[in-house]
């Protein structure tokens, strides 16, 4: 394997705030939705992967943004939590996840987003316990090397909601990954070269067991 190279986990800067200038607004959404986004099904899935009860944050840096999660995203949750500073929207919380919100997910046939679902997986997690793992090993991909994914309109509409969410002013994002066998075909996989599209750089980490349990963005 040579598309990748072993390599010490970066960390990025996080940003102070004042903490005197923050609010928090919750709110509740109440109307009933019968469908969900891509969007949505990539915050869903990645929420019943790691527990129904899991904490989800989503950056705002933008109006646009803001308004893709609070139509798209913020009705599949029971608690939302609107975090401003100086009276600016800087990120909306959600949890936990609907259970309305489930059945519909397990009633999909068509229409699953596929790069979510190869993240993720459809072993949802009933442990209400956060993740925990250790003794990792870190590696750090060449992109070039990496077969960009094609993606159709809404995958890409979701890369690019990724990109101007998760990767503004040097941020990056982790996701933790169902199942993946840490071999050559890991670099064929769909989520692995979704990613390749809107990253400058990605790392991923190998449990004692083989697998590759997370890919974090820059």
């Amino acid at each position: 394997m040579n598309w990748y190279n072993e390599a010490s986990r970066i960390d990025t800067l996080v940003t102070l705030r004042n903490i005197e200038e923050m609010d928090i607004n919750r709110i509740t959404f109440t109307e009933s939705i019968n469908d969900i986004s891509f969007v949505a099904q990539y915050y869903c899935l990645s929420t019943l992967s790691m527990g129904k009860n899991a904490f989800l944050q989503n950056p705002i840096h933008s109006n646009e943004c803001y308004e893709v999660v609070m139509s798209q995203s913020v009705p599949h949750f029971n608690d939302v939590r609107i975090i401003t500073y100086s009276k600016i929207v800087t990120e909306v919380n959600l949890m936990p996840i609907k259970e309305s919100t489930v059945n519909i997910i397990n009633s999909i046939d068509n229409g699953i987003n596929p790069v979510a679902y190869d993240m993720f997986g459809d072993h949802f997690n009933d442990n209400n316990l956060p993740i925990e793992i250790s003794n990792l090993n870190w590696f750090t991909v060449d992109p070039e090397k990496i077969n960009r994914l094609d993606a159709d309109t809404k995958l890409a509409n979701c890369a690019i909601f990724l990109q101007e969410t998760h990767l503004v002013n040097g941020d990056s994002f982790a996701v933790h990954v169902n199942d993946w066998a840490f071999n050559e075909t890991l670099k064929e996989r769909l989520a692995l070269r979704f990613l390749g599209t809107l990253c400058q750089k990605i790392q991923f980490a190998v449990d004692k067991y083989n697998k590759v349990v997370e890919v974090r963005c820059f």
